[in-house]
């Protein structure tokens, strides 16, 4: 018996991802080079397709855990549930608030780092490994978006 409710996720993923690709093209384009704001929209909605395909896929092969429960860790204290999910809405909405001021790579640095830290749960933080990520992603992101398609983004205190 496959395990359904990986089924029924990755469906609803497949079904996200192909919503997102036909909004996607309704998107005006405003840049010189042909590749505007309707390209990221649909990037993202294939990349939704294939990983929901996966996850399809991985429920169809794996039998079905009828009321298995996994071991919790011992005396480790969980970060997580509806705190994790609260703290990332505020951040998001944070970040949000703070483009305009603070600017894209500065906002998307600490944006990165904060929510890795929420994301990582019991893991090991390695600080020094997030600082790098979250500095050398929106700065790659940065470039690319204004270097190369042409798309202008907040620069804030950094310009």
């Amino acid at each position: 018996m496959a395990d359904i409710r990986d089924m029924v996720t990755g469906g609803c993923v497949i079904g996200l991802g192909v919503g997102l690709f036909l909004l996607g093209g309704e998107v005006r384009d405003f840049a010189r080079t042909g590749i505007g704001a309707g390209f990221l929209p649909r990037v993202a909605a294939v990349l939704l397709v294939m990983l929901g395909g996966v996850l399809l896929a991985n429920g169809w092969r794996r039998p079905a855990t009828a009321g298995a429960a996994i071991p919790a860790p011992e005396a480790a204290p969980v970060w997580g549930g509806w705190g994790a999910v609260l703290a990332s809405a505020g951040l998001m909405g944070a970040y949000v608030a703070s483009l305009d001021g603070l600017g894209f790579i500065i906002a998307s640095a600490l944006y990165v780092f904060l929510q890795t830290l929420i994301l990582c749960k019991n893991a090991r933080r390695r600080y020094l490994c997030f600082g790098l990520v979250s500095v050398l992603v929106p700065v790659g992101a940065y470039w690319l978006f204004v270097r190369v398609f042409e798309v202008m983004i907040p620069a804030g205190l950094l310009g």
